[in-house]
């Protein structure tokens, strides 16, 4: 057995000994970089990117959810007071629970087509415009507009129901008289 003597083991100003772990914060961790910028250079990365072009996709999107909650609502307006107004004069004094035939609307057959028409229309480009919105939003190009076309294709429905509703409450009281 030859064996070589082992010198001895110096310490350190730290007290670590080698060949003993290394103390806790002695090494980063593997792949990290600290961030660091020199005074005064740009900060690549921390900024949003640029807008990649003009706010032309948001101002469509706006446009088309304006048309599609708009345009829809005055449809409604314009078509169910005459239809509420029909099915008064056809109910008289019975109440509809008793029953309801679809003949009963052939007088107004184009105001009905025209409302759903419009309520079809008004969601096709509500839809396009709350998507056309998002994809605004996110490429930074109109994006307050897309923002505000969110905003109006998910209102839409609402005033369009409102409207339909209103409409046909004042053409089933007009046609009840005073």
């Amino acid at each position: 057995m030859n064996q070589q003597p082992v010198p001895p083991a110096s310490s350190g100003p730290s007290g670590w000994q080698p060949g003993a772990p290394a103390p806790y914060g002695a090494y980063p961790a593997p792949g990290f970089v600290a961030p660091y910028t020199a005074p005064g250079a740009p900060r690549t990365g921390m900024q949003p990117p640029a807008p990649d072009g003009t706010n032309t996709l948001g101002i469509l999107a706006l446009v088309l959810a304006l048309v599609g909650a708009v345009g829809a609502g005055i449809v409604a307006v314009m078509s169910c007071a005459p239809i509420g107004e029909v099915l008064a004069l056809q109910q008289g004094a019975t109440p509809m629970a008793t029953g309801f035939d679809l003949a009963m609307l052939a007088p107004v057959r184009g105001e009905v087509l025209a409302t759903e028409v419009a309520f079809w229309s008004g969601t096709v480009l509500g839809t396009w415009g709350f998507v056309q919105g998002i994809v605004a939003i996110a490429r930074r190009r109109g994006r307050g507009a897309g923002i505000a076309a969110v905003v109006v294709a998910a209102v839409g429905p609402v005033i369009f129901g409102v409207a339909a509703a209103l409409s046909f409450s004042l053409g089933v009281a007009a046609s009840l008289g005073p």
